[in-house]
């Protein structure tokens, strides 16, 4: 599981935009744990990137 961070870097996007995508609930799929810790799986992001579904 990736951080914020990094799964902003493997994107090439901001973390900002992440945050933004999770907030209009668009982006690729995360799982938060807890009340503040977000992650994101590799297999997700690649999904995210490919354009299919999560």
């Amino acid at each position: 599981m990736l951080d914020e961070r990094e799964a902003a870097a493997i994107l090439c996007a901001s973390v900002q935009t992440l945050r933004n995508w999770r907030w209009r609930r668009e982006g690729p799929r995360f799982r938060k744990i807890g009340l503040r810790m977000v992650r994101y799986s590799r297999t997700d992001l690649q999904t995210f990137i490919e354009g299919r579904p999560a």
